[in-house]
Formats: structure tokens, sequence, C-alpha cells
């Protein structure tokens, strides 16, 4: 199987992503969750995300979920990196560049 499709059985997660991310949303950066898993499976991986727990209990920010927008089998077939790459390239249009900012750009928001 692809990591893609390993992907979509494990649960795995880094230790220390929670508060990292909690970090992040604290300084008013929006976190935004990027995955190659298939749009079908977009309510388990939101179910999944909404389960992390960091070391206080404490779960993820908030934020979109981008994923792919095919099916399971197809899904399996593409690399993710490349769909990753485009995806992140294209999300970066929609920003400007900041002279402040932590994260060097600044939202429509």
């Amino acid at each position: 199987l692809s990591s893609v499709g390993s992907s979509l059985a494990s649960g795995y997660t880094h230790a220390g992503v929670v508060e990292a991310l909690q970090l992040l949303a604290a300084a008013r950066i929006r976190v935004v969750f990027l995955t190659a898993r298939p749009i079908t499976f977009v309510a388990r991986t939101r179910s999944f995300l909404e389960s992390i727990r960091g070391a206080e209990g404490r779960g993820l920010p908030a934020g979109p979920l981008l994923t792919m927008s095919c099916k399971a089998l197809q899904a399996l077939r593409s690399p993710h990196q490349t769909f990753k790459t485009s995806i992140m390239a294209e999300v970066k249009t929609l920003f400007k560049p900041s002279e402040e900012g932590a994260s060097g750009w600044e939202g429509p928001w």
C-alpha cells in the first residue's frame, strides 16, 4: 500500500503536535489541516482529528480540513506529495506577504 493506504488505517500522531499547533493558534496563526485521504473519508478524518489530545488533555485548534476530491481507490493511486504540494501552492496564492506576522503571510480575514 502507498502511504495514503497506510494512513487510512492508522491513528498515529507525532508527539507534541497538539501543543505546537495550540502555540501557533495562540499567536493568531490559522491552522489548516491537509490530508491525502480521499473526500469519502472526511467524516472519519474529522473524527480522528477531534480525538487527538495533548499531554494536558487539550485538543487540536479549529481549522479547515482539505482532502483529495476523489474516491478511495483513486487516492491510493495518486501521488500524495504532488497533491499536497499543489494544494499548498494554491492556498499560498490566497495570502499576501506580511511585514509582521510570525508566519510571514497575512490572510484575507
